[in-house]
């Protein structure tokens, strides 16, 4: 039987420096039944030359110019402009090991599984390489169930929630929304619900995806501004994981720690919207600090390991009060830092 043509979606803004060398680690696949789609998202550079420069060289290439919308809209647009049954995503400043949809898509297949994820290796700017779990390839890997599946993405320890380091059956995406204006902690947004949406799933260890962290990546911006919009996207993204498993029985055993988890995270951001509320929308930290207080949680369910001792202070006066808090974080922020 002939291979499945696998949808390798690039969204790219900006990355003239980067495409090429991403693009060339897609060309150089084991596997060759490649529909390999570059978005040029309103990049400013020369990255859309280079897209069609790129797309002329190799026939499984096709590009899409469009106006400026952001990541998530993009990947979203990405999907809708493909009719194959297999999807990926790279982003385009990263690059993919030769075997990496040859071994995940043989897998994938031979198991009747409906999502393929492999290990991340991160690369940084001065040429180091980074080993999360393993320092070799040797293709093997688990297969999990849905439920195991959902409790392993959760913990966020060795899964993560990364759209890049997978493969997919394209259905998983119906009536998945992806949210819109979101800068960090997109995938986040919706990892849950592809894996809610599937039956099982295999994991590779071996660190097929090179994950290349920037020094002028969102994720390294130390401005308030982008501070306040990172914790804004971040508290939002957990508290929509939060409401979305809490709908369901069958992951019941995982809720204590997605509480401690979510709550953890939402005080981070309501500390930022106390200090640097000018960057937040208006009455956002009424909203966040009741999502906060709604989220039942009991003394035995409170993990350390996200809810430190100070966090259980600030717990405990947004409790009493959420004027106390904002008051006392105030004060802490004015006259003690």
């Amino acid at each position: 039987m002939d291979n499945p043509t696998l949808t390798v979606i690039v969204p790219c803004y900006n990355v003239s420096a980067y495409i090429e060398k991403c693009v060339a680690s897609l060309l150089k696949q084991r596997y060759k039944e490649l529909d390999i789609l570059l978005i040029d998202d309103g990049s400013t550079d020369q990255t859309p030359i280079l897209c069609d420069r790129l797309c002329a060289s190799d026939k499984r290439i096709r590009v899409i110019h469009q106006k400026n919308i952001g990541l998530s809209a993009t990947r979203e647009k990405g999907i809708k402009n493909t009719n194959h049954d297999f999807i990926t995503f790279v982003d385009a400043d990263d690059w993919i090991h030769p075997n990496m949809y040859q071994n995940m898509m043989a897998a994938l297949l031979k198991e009747h599984v409906d999502i393929a994820q492999c290990g991340v290796c991160d690369a940084f700017d001065n040429g180091t390489y980074k080993h999360r779990y393993q320092n070799c390839y040797n293709n093997l890997y688990e297969k999990y169930n849905r439920i195991d599946s959902i409790f392993k993405l959760l913990e966020e320890k060795e899964w993560r929630s990364y759209t890049w380091n997978k493969i997919y059956r394209r259905n998983l995406f119906n009536n998945v929304i992806f949210p819109k204006g979101r800068g960090l902690d997109e995938d986040t947004s919706i990892m849950h619900q592809i894996f809610h949406n599937s039956k099982s799933c295999i994991y590779f260890k071996d660190e097929y995806y090179f994950y290349n962290h920037r020094t002028d990546s969102i994720c390294n911006d130390k401005k308030s501004e982008s501070i306040a919009k990172k914790t804004y996207d971040r508290a939002n993204a957990r508290l929509e994981r939060y409401l979305f498993i809490s709908q369901f029985p069958e992951y019941k055993k995982i809720m204590p720690y997605l509480k401690s988890m979510t709550i953890s995270i939402c005080i981070a951001a309501l500390r930022n919207v106390v200090k640097f509320p000018l960057y937040f929308p208006k009455n956002y930290f009424n909203y966040l600090s009741s999502q906060i207080l709604s989220i039942p949680i009991s003394e035995k369910e409170v993990n350390p390991e996200w809810i430190s001792k100070m966090k259980r202070i600030e717990l405990f006066y947004l409790r009493l009060s959420p004027f106390l808090y904002k008051y006392t974080i105030n004060f802490i922020y004015k006259y003690l830092k």
